[in-house]
């Protein structure tokens, strides 16, 4: 499942209760806590019995390693770990292929992604190049995953 939505849409509370039909969640965090309050938000909001894994950067092989030991991972999110690959000058598109794989091979999968296409584009040739290829993993997710919701202001939408 691919769960879209803008910035504080309600992707994660969506994400939370989807999960509460699987018995063993593992949520894979992809920000690292830079921001401090909203990092701390995130954490107070997860299910205490969720086991929580940070990996910034190694998604892939996170996933992979953890593939048969969970019900569902949920993965928050993935345009911060392309960011994070972005900002590193990684091979984004030799690791773009490896996490649509690792994905694949999950059982059970929730990622959650901003939705960038709404609003104005920077100027910045970084942050088009950015939004270009997270929009470009959106769909790829979207074709990929069996279903897809867009979330705005709280309330989920299906779009396959």
């Amino acid at each position: 499942m691919l769960v879209l939505g803008g910035e504080k849409s309600g992707k994660s509370a969506f994400a939370r209760r989807v999960a509460k039909d699987y018995a063993n969640v593992l949520c894979l965090v992809t920000m690292a806590p830079v921001n401090e309050s909203v990092y701390f938000q995130h954490v107070c909001s997860r299910p205490i019995e969720w086991d929580v894994l940070e990996e910034p950067v190694a998604l892939a092989i996170c996933l992979l390693s953890n593939a048969d030991a969970y019900d569902l991972i949920v993965l928050d999110d993935i345009g911060v770990w392309l960011s994070n690959v972005i900002a590193l000058k990684m091979n984004v598109y030799y690791e773009i292929d490896c996490v649509l794989d690792a994905l694949c091979r999950l059982k059970a999968k929730l990622v959650i992604s901003k939705e960038l296409g709404l609003g104005m584009l920077s100027n910045s040739v970084l942050a088009l190049e950015y939004v270009n290829l997270l929009n470009c993993v959106n769909q790829l997710l979207a074709r990929t995953l069996n279903s897809a919701y867009f979330v705005i202001a709280g309330q989920a939408v299906k779009i396959k």
